[in-house]
């Protein structure tokens, strides 16, 4: 299936270049019809169905189609009621404006899922054992570590987490459109994912946050658990980097079950072994009251480690995952980008 798309402008050198671009690198989910003479566009309307109708600015013209109209604009910023692209940005971002307008409108797919066993997407969640460990950092480390080999969507979920003060991408949509279609259940959700997306030059896929935390508090196990499945089948990732508060939310607890891997984050330090005990109690009590079994699942990573002060946690029967010191006077981005280039993910750590 292919998004029926009919172009109406006066500025053929510009829907020239467009098409050209949409041809080359989405004639797979693209059909395309291009128009600049009125009478011609509704006489094609008459015989055949179109989704979406590009228009120039300013075009009032009323045409017998149930399409969406959708207007090119050369304000970057349009803030008007009717639904915009903007002309003057990467082809890559208008086929993702384009697409996403789409997904909202339908409940379709157009791509082919992956069949349940099919190359099944893993996922690697990282928890902090104790504030200020670093998870986030790891977890990015460890998704941009993964991404010289696999497609990686590092998929932050932290009630105040904000990724992209360290993965930087174009576009404009966020975690937000994905988490509308998920609770209204309107619009297709595959096709969400894919325009929602953005794409680091480290390589790792993201979503930019919510606009306002208050929009994941009441996201509920169930919405996680089919955010993960369309996720899954989707096709567009090898793997998941699951990035949570530790504290005990719906999907906090959907993900220690549904996780291949658990990344505890810890710094060494008397707090930290303290906060872990805490954390094996409520683990233990979790196992025993669901009939699970999590602990074969989770292993130690040691950051901001110091060779010198550094404790590790005794008896807590975990492998060791990996480690790395203490950078000092570095960026988040930077620190990332050299964990992820080190030996810290090895088990001999210690």
């Amino acid at each position: 299936m292919k998004i029926k798309l009919v172009v109406f402008s006066e500025d053929m050198q510009y829907v020239e270049h467009l098409v050209n671009y949409l041809n080359i690198h989405y004639s797979d989910t693209v059909e395309l019809n291009v128009f600049d003479e009125e009478e011609a566009l509704e006489e094609y309307l008459d015989r055949y169905k179109a989704d979406i109708i590009l228009l120039d600015d300013g075009n009032n013209s009323a045409f017998k189609s149930n399409a969406i109209i959708v207007y090119l604009t050369d304000e970057a910023d349009a803030k008007k009621e009717q639904l915009s692209v903007f002309k003057y940005q990467k082809g890559e971002l208008i086929y993702k404006t384009i697409l996403n307008i789409y997904a909202s409108g339908t409940d379709k797919n157009l791509h082919n899922f992956k069949e349940k066993g099919e190359g099944e997407t893993g996922i690697h969640m990282f928890l902090s054992v104790n504030g200020g460990a670093g998870a986030s950092t790891v977890a990015k480390a460890y998704g941009v570590r993964l991404a010289a080999e696999k497609r990686i969507l590092y998929l932050n979920l932290e009630m105040f987490g904000d990724c992209e003060m360290v993965l930087k991408a174009d576009g404009k949509f966020t975690l937000d459109d994905i988490l509308y279609t998920l609770k209204s259940r309107r619009g297709s959700l595959p096709l969400k994912l894919e325009s929602s997306v953005k794409k680091s030059p480290e390589g790792i896929y993201f979503y930019a946050p919510s606009a306002n935390p208050i929009n994941l508090m009441d996201f509920t196990g169930e919405e996680f658990l089919r955010l993960l499945e369309e996720v899954k089948s989707s096709g567009l990732f090898d793997e998941i980097v699951l990035d949570t508060d530790i504290f005990p939310s719906v999907w906090m607890l959907e993900g220690l079950k549904e996780a291949d891997d658990i990344w505890l984050v810890a710094d060494g330090t008397a707090a930290s072994a303290e906060k872990y005990g805490k954390f094996q109690e409520f683990i233990t009590a979790l196992e025993k009251k669901y009939q699970l079994r999590i602990f074969p699942k989770m292993k130690i990573f040691y950051n901001k480690y110091s060779s010198k002060t550094g404790i590790p946690i005794e008896n807590c029967g975990l492998e060791i995952g990996g480690g790395c010191p203490r950078y000092e006077g570095m960026d988040e981005k930077t620190i990332m980008k050299k964990m992820a280039n080190s030996n810290a993910f090895t088990k001999g750590f210690l």
